[in-house]
């Protein structure tokens, strides 16, 4: 996977899992690395409004989530260093690389066993 237009002089940090973990540990660091965060869904659920938000789907997609991709890859809340990649890790190879499977693209029925696993580079990898 391509990190694009990236300071090459920063060292790549793979982030996996875009929970409250993730989240704060991409936005402490997000100026001193090349990051690729890894999630399977492509949204951020703010748990603690669960409860209320089971009342209304509108309210739950409104006010308990945040589209990552729109957050990260259009707005740029984290800065232009930062990529998001929707899938799921599937090996850590040998400490300096490791397979995801994409799920940006699967339909609600497929499954991850025909989806192609593509190789991820990283000089750090945090999971969360």
């Amino acid at each position: 996977i391509d990190m694009g237009n990236t300071n090459t002089n920063k060292k790549h940090l793979v982030i996996v899992g875009a929970s409250f973990a993730g989240l704060v540990l991409l936005d402490k660091i997000k100026n001193d690395f090349n990051i690729t965060l890894i999630e399977k869904k492509d949204h951020f659920e703010w748990i603690c409004s669960l409860p209320e938000s089971i009342m209304s789907r509108e309210l739950f997609l409104n006010s308990a989530t945040v589209n990552l991709k729109e957050c990260i890859e259009v707005n740029r809340v984290f800065g232009d260093n930062v990529q998001l990649v929707q899938g799921v890790l599937t090996n850590v190879l040998d400490g300096s690389s490791l397979k995801v499977k994409r799920t940006d693209n699967l339909a609600p029925n497929d499954t991850l066993e025909n989806v192609p696993e593509e190789l991820i580079n990283f000089d750090y990898l945090v999971i969360c």
